[in-house]
């Protein structure tokens, strides 16, 4: 037993490389900040808050007093979480603590704001979750959740120069994975096309929907931070042979999706080569992509 938890991957773990410090323009979480009046908050809970990046990003555009509190199920996560904080200079301002969404461990309407990012799409049952953060949010107060729609991205960045059947192969491979990972209660990596919906079927007013205005363009010669976090994240994927998991994980998932057993093999090494020909390609400097991605913020207020 000892043995099988240590073994245990944690969620996430393969996710928080340094390309997630470039997923949000500042001038549009500044943006968004006015919009919503995000200044005025002065209790935000970051709800599966991971090592911390979604709440770093927000900080700057926060008043000056805020204070940000960060739950994760993970304790790996709440020390790395710290840690970084106290490297930035927000030891003050943030706190982090072990917890779950489905059980947050603070009274009734402690906070002005809840915020997640990219947490929702991985509950069996978000309602619960949802409700969870409500509970803890105060009257008046705004949920903010940060959500993709990864069905949208997968189909922009199929590589048009492969096959028709080649690429209907791969959206196969993404379809019946997305549709797997539901059907084993463990999410769904499309919600952010759902999220108002559910906001509204919780009663919450003044819903709005803003599109991540940042892509994850690649222009050669990839002079920017960015571009060389996703190089980096790029080259683990074709290293560590991963896509939504690792072989074993994808296969489960593409089974529960309705696939077969029998053709699962020649869908995962199409994938593969797809990933090891983009990365030969920005190795060599002649992978140009608009990096075409779909990822929603959306809020609402609680009554």
């Amino acid at each position: 037993m000892e043995g099988d938890a240590a073994k245990r991957e944690r969620h996430s773990e393969n996710w928080f490389g340094d390309a997630r410090d470039h997923w949000w323009h500042r001038d549009f979480l500044a943006l968004v900040a006015r919009r919503w009046d995000l200044g005025e908050m002065r209790h935000v809970l970051d709800v599966g808050c991971g090592i911390g990046h979604w709440g770093r990003a927000l900080l700057p555009h926060l008043a000056s007093t805020t204070t940000l509190s960060g739950i994760d199920r993970e304790p790996d996560w709440v020390v790395e979480a710290t840690a970084r904080a106290r490297a930035h200079g927000l030891a003050g301002r943030v706190t982090y603590l072990q917890g779950t969404v489905e059980a947050l461990p603070f009274e009734d309407a402690t906070f002005d704001l809840v915020t997640c990012q990219t947490v929702i799409m991985h509950l069996a049952d978000p309602l619960v979750g949802l409700r969870e953060m409500l509970r803890v949010l105060a009257p008046g107060g705004r949920i903010l959740v940060a959500e993709p729609n990864n069905r949208a991205t997968a189909m922009a960045v199929i590589d048009p120069e492969l096959s028709i059947e080649d690429q209907l192969g791969l959206l196969e491979l993404e379809l019946r994975g997305q549709r797997g990972k539901q059907r084993l209660g463990e999410g769904d990596n499309s919600i952010g096309e759902r999220v108002p919906g559910l906001f509204a079927t919780l009663g919450l007013s003044d819903i709005q929907v803003l599109q991540n205005d940042k892509s994850g363009p690649f222009v050669p010669p990839y002079a920017s931070d960015d571009e060389q976090a996703r190089i980096d994240n790029n080259r683990e994927l074709v290293d560590r042979r991963l896509w939504i998991a690792d072989e074993a994980g994808s296969r489960r998932y593409w089974l529960a999706g309705g696939g077969s057993e029998a053709d699962f093999p020649q869908r995962w090494e199409l994938m593969m080569r797809a990933h090891r020909l983009r990365y030969e390609a920005l190795v060599a400097g002649t992978y140009a992509s608009a990096g075409g991605a779909l990822f929603y913020l959306v809020t609402g207020k609680k009554a």
